[in-house]
């Protein structure tokens, strides 16, 4: 996360700005926006207060992967933006930054959110299934070993919280 928080640093490259704020963005977690000359709003959902800490932390690194892909895009030379639109015409994506999340960031993500709370789960592959909430449509299975994720993370909160 660190990693990510440094591309947007006093004097980075493109002079690219992040800033956050809470806001109504219906029902979704968080929501990045690019408002032109390399600034960028990351808003989180007030639904978010519910979450757990981890579940906030997927959704930070989430919306702070899509700053970074829209200032590579915005802010860096033509090669990219070639490459990027090759990617896109190669593989007929409707939302492409979630499909590169999905292809090159899950495995980083998941590594982030482990790090952060390595107590929360005790495989990769569950930090990996949080992560790639999202990304791709999930089938009922996935969904309910989603859920019972997100509700282990919240009770582990909550004794956190009560000693």
């Amino acid at each position: 996360m660190t990693e990510l928080f440094v591309k947007f640093r006093s004097n980075n490259l493109g002079e690219a700005n992040i800033s956050f704020k809470i806001g109504d963005i219906g029902y979704t977690g968080g929501k990045t926006e690019y408002l032109g000359n390399g600034d960028f709003l990351i808003t989180i959902s007030p639904i978010m207060q519910n979450s757990s800490s981890i579940e906030i932390a997927t959704v930070l690194i989430h919306e702070i992967s899509h700053a970074y892909l829209g200032k590579r895009y915005f802010l860096f030379n033509a090669s990219f933006r070639e490459l990027y639109q090759k990617y896109i015409n190669e593989n007929g994506l409707g939302n492409y930054s979630h499909d590169i999340m999905n292809d090159y960031f899950v495995d980083r993500m998941a590594r982030v959110l482990q790090e952060f709370n390595p107590s929360v789960f005790g495989v990769l592959d569950d930090y990996k299934l949080l992560s790639a909430q999202k990304l791709f449509e999930m089938n009922d299975d996935k969904k309910e070993e989603l859920a019972r994720l997100k509700k282990n993370a919240k009770e582990i909160d909550q004794t956190c919280n009560e000693n």
